[in-house]
């Protein structure tokens, strides 16, 4: 059996499933890079923006009592129209110091994004009636509660905590919880996306497709991934990494500690990336310096 099937979804989704898995229709991916730099080159214009659009994989969810349209931003970041002009439009923030960021936190009107002291009690339900089967919903649960252990234990003086409150699984509302976990039966465009500490209440989801349990990916290797973006953390390759140029991106961000290729944040490129995506020594002093 092949080990891997690597698939570019929008700027550089990493789709490692196994070779029974079916991954999605994409357009070439000279076509996608090519319209997300033009854009990137001319952010101010109209044209370049819609083209660089119309490559991107869109999906359509219903938030907040409404039909919200998201572009698949990176593999696992969904974005609307006006955020993924942003990200062409604000320059990059790199510290000349670090010649190669590791751990990267994502910054807004030049604060560092990440929750607040007071406001660390993070909680989650699992929609138990989106995943069908009870196997799958019961993976989530131990998986969910490996990778936020995972870091939580990685600074245990931070006041970070992710309570599952598992009463909430049967209701639709979830009311009461940080964030929804969600299946997405049908969707092809992502493994797994989730949100950041910023994003209005009706985004705070942590959703997994198909792919997710059909993958040589650690699953809860995954899930500390998409924690990572729910913390705060941007992927770390969004820095020009060699091997990993297919990744175009912008927006704000700053690093925190130099440069290793197996972090938690890094897609597989460039040489680094891994499959258990644990978290590394300097993942965890860069949590350490944000939160602590």
């Amino acid at each position: 059996m092949r080990r891997l099937r690597i698939a570019m979804i929008g700027v550089l989704t990493l789709l490692v499933v196994r070779a029974d898995a079916q991954p999605p229709a994409l357009p070439p991916s000279g076509t996608v890079l090519a319209a997300l730099r033009a854009a990137q080159e001319d952010p101010d214009d109209p044209a370049k923006i819609k083209a660089a659009l119309s490559v991107l994989p869109k999906v359509v969810f219903n938030e907040g009592g409404a039909d919200r349209t998201y572009y698949v931003w990176q593999g696992d970041q969904l974005l609307t129209a006006a955020q993924v002009r942003t990200r062409f439009q604000h320059p990059r923030q790199i510290e000349k110091s670090v010649t190669s960021p590791e751990l990267v936190i994502l910054e807004a009107n030049g604060q560092d994004v990440f929750w607040p002291k007071g406001k660390r009690a993070l909680t989650y339900a699992i929609d138990k009636a989106s995943f069908g089967s009870n196997d799958h919903y019961m993976a989530i649960v131990r998986e969910m509660e490996i990778a936020t252990a995972d870091w939580v234990n990685a600074c245990p003086a931070c006041g970070l905590s992710f309570t599952h409150l598992a009463k909430l699984d049967t209701q639709k509302a979830a009311q009461g919880a940080t964030f929804v976990v969600r299946y997405q039966p049908d969707i092809t465009e992502f493994v797994a996306v989730s949100f950041f500490p910023n994003d209005p209440p009706y985004k705070r989801l942590l959703r997994v497709a198909p792919s997710f349990f059909a993958m040589d990916f650690s699953p809860e290797g995954v899930l500390r991934h998409e924690l990572g973006h729910i913390l705060g953390y941007r992927h770390e390759h969004i820095r020009d990494i060699a091997g990993c140029e297919q990744d175009v991106d912008g927006g704000a961000w700053r690093p925190i500690t130099p440069y290793t290729a197996n972090s938690v944040m890094h897609y597989m490129c460039g040489g680094g990336g891994s499959f258990d995506l644990k978290l590394r020594p300097r993942d965890i002093s860069g949590h350490i310096a944000i939160y602590s």
